[in-house]
C-alpha cells in the first residue's frame, strides 16, 4: 500500500468503527458517548439526535508510518517500499509500529470522510483504495455500482478479481479481528485524502 501511495493511485483508506453502530427495531442507535463529526451514513440516514464525528476530520494531516532502516550513518532513513535490495544498511529492517515521526516521508491530508459497510465498497473505491487488477473496458461502465458479498454476480471476472482482490486484502488486515473481516460486514470510516509536502 505504502508503494500505491508513492504512485498516486491510492487515495482512500477504511478503517472499522470501534464500538460498531447498534440497531434495534429499525431504528440506529449508538453508545450515548459516541459521536460524530463531518460524516455521512452512505444511506443518507443520520443517527438519531447525535452530532456526526469521526477520529480523522477534514484538515487533518496523517503521517505514514512504513517499514523502514537506519543507514550505518545514523541519520540517511532507507524505505523497502523503494527496493529493500538496493539499499546498504546495518541489516535490520524496523517495524512501521517504532517509526518516529521524523523518518516518514509521507504525509496525508484527511478532505473528506463517510461512514458505510465495507461491503458496499465500490469499484471506483476499490481503485482509490490502491487494489488493482487488470481490468476490461465493460468492468470500467460498473464502477458506480456497489459491489455486493463477493461479487459472485459480477458481468465478467476481471470484476469480479478487482473486488476479489479487496476482499483478499480486507480479510488479511482484518480476519483475526472479531467482527471485522469482509463475511462480518462491519460499519467503516471511509477516509479520502491527498498527499501533501
Amino acid at each position: 500500500m505504502v508503494r500505491a501511495l508513492l504512485d498516486g493511485r491510492k487515495t482512500q483508506t477504511r478503517r472499522v468503527m470501534n464500538p460498531q453502530p447498534v440497531f434495534r427495531s429499525g431504528n440506529r442507535t449508538i453508545p450515548n458517548w459516541w459521536e460524530f463529526k463531518n460524516c455521512t451514513w452512505s444511506d443518507g440516514l443520520q443517527p438519531f439526535g447525535i452530532e456526526n464525528h469521526a477520529p480523522y476530520q477534514p484538515g487533518d494531516v496523517l503521517w505514514v508510518k512504513e517499514v523502514y532502516a537506519l543507514h550505518l550513518d545514523g541519520k540517511t532513513v532507507f524505505y523497502r517500499a523503494d527496493d529493500e535490495k538496493k539499499y546498504e544498511t546495518d541489516g535490520k529492517w524496523q517495524s512501521p509500529i517504532h517509526m518516529p515521526r521524523w523518518e516518514s516521508r509521507i504525509n496525508l491530508e484527511v478532505v473528506g470522510v463517510k461512514v458505510e459497510r465495507v461491503q458496499n465498497i465500490t469499484l471506483a473505491d476499490i481503485l482509490a483504495e490502491g487494489v488493482s487488477a487488470d481490468i476490461c473496458r465493460k468492468c470500467e461502465e460498473y464502477y458506480g455500482e456497489i459491489v455486493k458479498g463477493r461479487c459472485e454476480d459480477a458481468p465478467c471476472s476481471e470484476r469480479g478479481a478487482l473486488a476479489e482482490a479487496f476482499v483478499s486484502l480486507w480479510d488479511s488486515l482484518h480476519k483475526n479481528r472479531p467482527g471485522c473481516d469482509w463475511d462480518s460486514n462491519p460499519w467503516v470510516f471511509a477516509y479520502s485524502f491527498r498527499e501533501i509536502e
